[in-house]
């Protein structure tokens, strides 16, 4: 089915909201029908992620994440993930077409809406670069890839139909598992068992910039992606900055 809207997972940070407008900016630049999400941040509670959303977090985050610094990012992971999870709670009871998901950094580059989006499928919509002016996506037509493994949960589209699916498995569990970011849970192991695809070539774009991350240790946006297919690369402009490591099967920059 094709994709009909667009969400923007956000916080209430200065910093976060000025990349939530860049993006919903771009969406309207290129007519996608867009709403902006605001997540949680710290300092909150787990309770309060029950109470907001319904969702478990294991509590021992409380009172850790103040003096150790690894369940600091835990208790961060934990709150874009079950933002991601909210979103999908709306497309599951909102939606008929497929919908994307966007973290506050996406940058469109092309309207995406003729993408077709099937049930059980996740389709990546683009790739991390160094700054925005980097890359335009060339108007070859879509094709979609599949891949084993994806980097980053910032642009990505599934159907209502795979959103119940995600949250029905997550409702057998008691507690969600504490460690396991959005990316890992998508796009590193798979745990829902979903057809990864990467659309090509990418109709977006996480942009790194000098922007911050709020999950990730000492605030660093990560500067890699898997290799990227051959229309992204097509899109690509200041070739000095990436560097294609095919061994290891990394583009970095």
């Amino acid at each position: 089915m094709k994709i009909e809207h667009a969400y923007i997972l956000h916080i209430n940070d200065a910093n976060s909201l000025s990349y939530m407008e860049e993006c919903k900016a771009s969406c309207e630049q290129y007519n996608i029908p867009v709403t902006p999400f605001l997540g949680l941040m710290l300092p909150t509670t787990t309770s309060h992620i029950k109470d907001v959303w319904g969702f478990n977090v294991n509590p021992v985050v409380d009172q850790k994440a103040k003096i150790d610094p690894v369940f600091e990012v835990w208790f961060k992971e934990q709150l874009c993930l079950t933002g991601h999870m909210a979103i999908w709670k709306l497309i599951a009871e909102n939606h008929v077409g497929a919908v994307a998901v966007f973290e506050h950094d996406a940058i469109v580059k092309r309207n995406f809406l003729e993408v077709d989006v099937q049930d059980g499928e996740i389709a990546f919509l683009g790739y991390r670069v160094d700054h925005r002016d980097d890359y335009e996506c060339v108007e070859d037509p879509f094709v979609k890839h599949s891949v084993s493994k994806f980097e980053g949960t910032h642009g990505y589209a599934i159907t209502p139909w795979t959103a119940r699916a995600c949250l029905n498995a997550l409702n057998n569990v008691d507690m969600l598992p504490l460690g396991v970011s959005i990316d890992h849970m998508l796009g590193i192991r798979n745990l829902f068992n979903l057809k990864m695809n990467v659309v090509d070539p990418a109709p977006l774009v996480a942009v790194v910039e000098d922007k911050i991350s709020y999950t990730q240790p000492e605030n660093k946006v990560a500067r890699y992606n898997m290799i990227p297919h051959d229309g992204f690369l097509k899109g690509i402009k200041n070739h000095e900055k990436y560097k294609v490591d095919y061994k290891n099967n990394w583009l970095t920059f």
